[in-house]
């Protein structure tokens, strides 16, 4: 086993609740902001101080104890919003355990993740209020329902919901409403101080990514969530009162923990962007000093970059301005955010940190940023870790890696020798407190010596930077008995131009020998704008060819992928991009065994024409990715 332990950089900031990081700040800077957001798209910024913030916490903690709803199980679940932050921010500051949940989700899978959670008390938005209803059934828990929101709603709709709820014995409430008489109680009956949660006990219930059946119900507790926090402040010197643009769902840890609640941990001011065909707008108008993404947001920003500078005749201008920082950086002269300001002012002119997580992110995507003068810090981690686990410093980027522990953290790789790759195991008060009523994969998640089982593969290099290889359970096994993991394979089909993505798996041939097989998902408009039209699939194949060896030749021969075909559909991921493998896999083979086909068959066919011939496709029943609102 070898073993790397997180160094503190910076002093800790030594708290343990949520309390203990937000009310400080209510006292020093009470007309700093704190959140901004709009209510549409088209709406004024709303700036919403510290004071406000606080004034709104205790008008919701006086409003729920004045409805005996302290201490009961509080879901959340909707887009990403100031509603969305005060719902969160109010159970963890001591009213009680808080379940997140995705809103991406189909309407069935979130109503059984409400009976696993046992809510007590749903607050959603009124968008998703018809869809919730259509399939709720008796065994929801849910006795209290707050709609959020709900200015958006005519008033015969609020009714007719209204008159849901009472045929069910529910309750129905309207946030704003319950937020107003909060405010009005705690003028009349004086301020009411937050209680002091334990730092031992749940502050949240998350569910990871998968079905409403595979998901694990995580437990965190404030301990372990304040602990990341504390140790990315320990590790990354993050400018004091931080400004952070919030891009990924609230819902995910990723988010809450490094964009959300990190950033009001420093005093900062977190924007609430308005959706991805805004994010220019809004990184112009909000001037982030920090955004967190996934390789999705960093990958397009970087095109749209680029893109600008072929329009506007500047590609020499751009790459002589590229060697000219770097022959000055060479010699310690730093002059990117000089030499760069008109591409820096069009992110808004402050952005000097990225974070990347969920995935690994192309080291060519991190070194361009870093050539215009933002560290795209890249980290690695889970839910089960609040969830950061390895990250890096502005000062020490190495392209490719996930980072070093993070302070407060000891990571180990399961392996003989050092250097070679191994599970990756965790110890640190970040690790969870355990999986919500499920002692089978509790006993299964920890070694008998305390450390956490990630159930990820990697190495490290040096000594303690970590390079990641893959999850244990995606590894294909070879009848030689070598190793394969898809997710390296991946990364390079992935970086070309016309591969929007792809998914690496093995499949037995008709002698039992395993093929290394790839479904690549192609740019539809890239290859149209190429010339390369979706009927002209004799000049697809030959690219496909030529990239299937250029890949390989980068490869040892076991590790060659052996036969591929294309799509032109998106693959089934969770919220945060993940493939979906076990029911991508189910998706194709229930089209070959409709069709009476064989894996062979595939070899270098467009599947989107195989799905065509069948009446009913295959992800329609399947049920492809629904969002909630089609139930």
């Amino acid at each position: 086993m070898e073993i790397a332990h997180g160094k503190a950089w910076l002093k800790d900031p030594a708290f343990s609740t949520v309390n203990e990081f937000l009310e400080p700040h209510f006292k020093k800077r009470p007309e700093s902001p704190a959140i901004r957001y709009r209510v549409t798209p088209q709406s004024e910024v709303t700036t919403v101080s510290y004071r406000e913030l606080e004034r709104d916490l205790k008008a919701l903690h006086k409003i729920y104890s004045e409805l005996g709803w302290q201490g009961k199980r509080v879901g959340i679940i909707g887009d990403n919003s100031y509603v969305w932050m005060l719902s969160y921010l109010a159970q963890v500051t001591g009213l009680g355990l808080v379940v997140p949940l995705d809103r991406l989700l189909p309407s069935g899978e979130v109503l059984d993740l409400l009976e696993r959670g046992k809510v007590e008390v749903l607050i959603y938005d009124m968008s998703f209020h018809r869809a919730l209803f259509q399939n709720r059934r008796s065994s929801t828990p849910v006795e209290h329902w707050v709609a959020a929101r709900a200015e958006r709603a005519a008033a015969a709709e609020r009714e007719s919901f209204a008159a849901d709820l009472k045929s069910k014995a529910s309750e129905l409430y309207y946030f704003d409403d319950l937020l107003e008489q909060g405010r009005k109680l705690v003028l009349e009956h004086g301020v009411t101080e937050f209680p002091a949660p334990d730092p031992d006990a749940p502050m949240s219930l998350l569910f990871t990514s998968g079905t409403s059946a595979a998901a694990k119900a995580v437990i965190l507790t404030h301990r372990s969530v304040c602990a990341n926090i504390r140790s990315m402040m320990m590790t990354v010197d993050f400018r004091p009162e931080l400004k952070t643009l919030s891009l990924l769902p609230l819902h995910h840890s990723f988010e809450n923990t490094c964009g959300f609640q990190t950033s009001l941990a420093l005093g900062g001011c977190v924007s609430i962007y308005d959706g991805l065909r805004y994010i220019s707008k809004n990184l112009k108008e909000y001037s982030p000093d920090l955004i967190v993404g996934v390789p999705t947001v960093f990958n397009m920003m970087k095109r749209r970059i680029l893109s600008a500078i072929r329009k506007s005749g500047q590609e020499k201008k751009f790459k002589f301005a590229l060697k000219l920082s770097a022959f000055l950086r060479f010699f310690g002269l730093d002059l990117r955010t000089r030499i760069f300001r008109e591409i820096r002012a069009e992110l808004g002119g402050r952005l000097y940190i990225g974070i990347n997580g969920a995935a690994p992110i192309d080291p060519e995507v991190q070194r361009f940023f870093d050539q215009i003068g933002v560290s795209l810090l890249q980290g690695y981690g889970m839910t089960e870790c609040s969830p950061v686990i390895t990250g890096t410093r502005e000062e020490d980027l190495r392209f490719g890696s996930v980072g070093y522990p993070l302070a407060l953290v000891s990571l180990a790789i399961d392996n003989e020798r050092p250097g070679e790759p191994g599970e990756i195991l965790v110890k640190s008060p970040i690790v969870m407190k355990e999986y919500y009523e499920d002692e089978a994969a509790n006993q299964e998640a920890f070694t008998a010596d305390g450390w956490f089982k990630t159930g990820d593969i990697g190495y490290l290099e040096d000594g303690k930077y970590l390079y990641l290889s893959g999850r244990s359970k995606s590894m294909i096994v070879l009848q030689s008995g070598k190793k394969v993991f898809p997710e390296e394979l991946e990364e390079l089909l992935n970086a070309y131009d016309y591969v929007k993505d792809s998914m690496v798996f093995g499949q037995k041939d008709n002698k039992g020998d395993v093929v290394l097989t790839a479904k690549i998902v192609l740019d539809r408009d890239k290859l149209e704008a190429e010339g390369r039209g979706e009927a002209d699939s004799a000049s697809i194949l030959e690219w496909l060819d030529k990239m299937i060896a250029t890949v390989n030749a980068k490869l040892p021969t076991f590790k060659g992928i052996r036969s591929y075909f294309y799509s032109f559909k998106d693959l089934i991921t969770t919220t945060t991009l993940k493939i979906k493998r076990a029911e991508e896999m189910a998706r194709i083979e229930s089209l070959l065994a409709a069709l009476n086909l064989s894996w062979s068959d595939l070899s270098g066919c467009n599947i989107d024409s195989l799905e065509a011939k069948l009446l009913n496709p295959v992800e329609d029943a399947l049920g492809g990715s629904s969002p909630l609102q089609q139930g």
